[in-house]
């Protein structure tokens, strides 16, 4: 058994923390420690925003095989309050003879004015293991200098790619796919090499695109034999959401809910257009993440801020024929460009 921390993004007064523990059959009882102590001088009881366990539920075993039986991954995020904007803290968790320490800043309340001083943002999407064998990706993030070290880091769609290889063919089963899907992300998160030195880097926020389902979710692939039915499709979406539940979901967030945050003057809004995304191309987002998405720019006209839309999808782009996009490609996502303008327009009269 093994222990990973990494930094999530959370207020500037609070710290979230996800851990990993790795090739474990039980929930580790964990004790924790922060450095500097909070500002109230409480004992350092986090709030489990998700509370550690197994990545695969019961239901997801092999047949005939006991918890008790199967080493696998349990995850947990844990939200650390009453700290200080902008300030470095350790944290420390222990179970047993194991231990992890984690060195990570809160986010700023607002963007530096000093000439010296940035916010930097680190956007990174896209990520598969086999294209990056010796570990670029970590060594060109571990090395950026500390002016352009990321004060918080957007993982945008694609961390994994749970569809490859292309030309094998997936049992239809949703132990089978799980247990590759789990393996698959543990690749990444658990490192030596891989994803690890991203992930470490800054608090991080995740949306999903297709990868973490399949090529062009949520419509049939004819590169994904196991798309090419309803219920093939629906076995494959409960181990891919899942294993997003246990690795990525920004807690307290739901599966599908867009995020806000604000870092004055800018406010974000990080929109998940995968998990909702209707398969007869209806809409991307539900019509409640469509009326959150409109008050928010209310919100940020009103309130004098610049807005920050991310998503996993491209924005502002042509539909793709129908065949092409089946087959592969990505289509429109969603026009929020009269969204933008009006803020735009906004600013520049009232600077």
């Amino acid at each position: 058994m093994d222990l990973v921390l990494y930094p999530r993004a959370a207020p500037p007064d609070r710290l979230r923390v996800w851990l990993g523990v790795f090739a474990a059959t039980v929930a580790p009882e964990l004790h924790w420690l922060i450095q500097p102590a909070p500002l109230n001088g409480a004992p350092v009881v986090p709030v489990a925003l998700r509370a550690v366990s197994s990545v695969r539920p019961d239901s997801m075993f092999p047949p005939g095989v006991t918890s008790e039986e199967l080493p696998r991954a349990f995850t947990g995020v844990y939200e650390f309050s009453g700290l200080l904007p902008d300030t470095l803290y350790t944290i420390t968790v222990q179970t047993g003879n194991q231990s992890a320490t984690l060195e990570t800043r809160t986010l700023p309340r607002a963007v530096p004015t000093a000439f010296d001083r940035w916010l930097n943002v680190l956007l990174v999407s896209c990520f598969h293991q086999a294209e990056d064998r010796q570990g670029l990706a970590g060594i060109i993030v571990s090395q950026l200098q500390s002016v352009t070290k990321p004060h918080l880091t957007v993982l945008a769609g694609d961390q994994v790619y749970l569809d490859l290889p292309t030309l094998k063919d997936f049992p239809d089963d949703v132990a089978w796919l799980a247990e590759k899907f789990e393996k698959d992300y543990t690749l990444n998160w658990r490192g030596p090499r891989g994803y690890t030195e991203v992930l470490k880097a800054a608090p991080s926020l995740s949306i999903p695109d297709d990868h973490e389902y399949w090529n062009n979710f949520p419509h049939p692939s004819p590169f994904i034999g196991n798309s090419l039915t309803p219920d093939g499709r629906d076995r494959w979406r409960e181990a891919a959401q899942a294993m997003y539940a246990g690795f990525q979901l920004p807690y307290p967030a739901q599966l599908g809910e867009p995020v806000r945050f604000e870092i004055a003057p800018l406010s974000f809004f990080v929109a998940d257009t995968r998990s909702n995304k209707d398969p007869d191309r209806r809409f991307t987002m539900p019509d409640d993440t469509h009326q959150r998405m409109e008050q928010w720019v209310s919100d940020t006209i009103a309130n004098k801020q610049f807005g920050v839309f991310i998503s996993g999808q491209s924005l502002f782009t042509k539909a793709i024929g129908k065949i092409a996009g089946a087959a592969g490609g990505e289509e429109n996502v969603l026009n929020v460009a009269h969204a933008f303008q009006q803020a735009t327009d906004w600013h520049l009269k009232n600077p």
